[in-house]
């Protein structure tokens, strides 16, 4: 749920309802195992690939919300360090491998061998939610990433995002066009990406338009932090 909209009566109330809904979530990772393995024995053929599609989107979803409760937290949790952008970036394209050959992708990649100064868990999660975007909405097209002057792309050749909508992809509760007829899509990762690399010091733009591609900026620099 967008956390603006989770409301508790009190502190002790907040602390009892957020313990135990992360304990569901570490429960709810032992069937997401089990399933894993049932399917890595399955003989090979299009309902395998399928259902290891679904099962790459609900370890997603279930990452994403157990993160969702430590956002609030994240300057305690925040470990600053050199980052390999090419190690990292390679590291997180193989998540999305198999999705990326279903949908018959391809890729290029150049100029990754850069470091930054950043938290490799909180920033990796920034990268996944954006070539978990470029790869599920591009199919039989390219998807391109590299470094320019000190900002990482990602251009896709995907369905893009309309004009009207552009200004509105990081709002908390916004699914779009694609989100309506997609109804597995809440839209809140984009805001997720977003409220992250803002605690990062980093900044995301995006280029994009309908029936064009979609392209995400996101400079390696990182800006001046407020932790207090």
């Amino acid at each position: 749920l967008p956390i603006s909209i989770v409301k508790y009566k009190n502190k002790e109330e907040s602390k009892v309802i957020e313990e135990n809904f992360v304990l569901w979530i570490h429960q709810i990772k032992t069937p997401i195992s089990a399933l894993k393995l049932l399917v890595e024995d399955m003989q090979n053929s299009e309902e395998k690939i399928l259902m290891k599609i679904e099962l790459l989107k609900i370890r997603e979803y279930v990452s994403m919300i157990l993160n969702i409760q430590r956002l609030d937290r994240i300057f305690e949790d925040m470990h600053l360090e050199n980052i390999n952008l090419k190690e990292l970036t390679e590291e997180a394209l193989k998540k999305y491998f198999i999705l990326f050959n279903y949908n018959e992708n391809k890729l290029q990649i150049h100029d990754l061998d850069y470091t930054f100064l950043s938290d490799k868990k909180w920033f990796t999660l920034i990268l996944d939610q954006f070539l978990s975007n470029a790869v599920k909405y591009t199919k039989k097209g390219m998807i391109t990433i590299f470094v320019e002057d000190g900002v990482l792309k990602i251009k896709d050749t995907g369905v893009g995002i309309s004009k009207e909508n552009i200004k509105r992809v990081f709002d908390e509760t916004y699914t779009g066009a694609l989100g309506r007829m997609d109804f597995e899509s809440t839209g809140f990762g984009m805001f997720f990406a977003k409220k992250i690399s803002k605690d990062l010091g980093h900044r995301i733009s995006i280029i994009s338009e309908k029936g064009k591609g979609t392209e995400i900026q996101i400079k390696l620099k990182r800006e001046k932090l407020d932790l207090i």
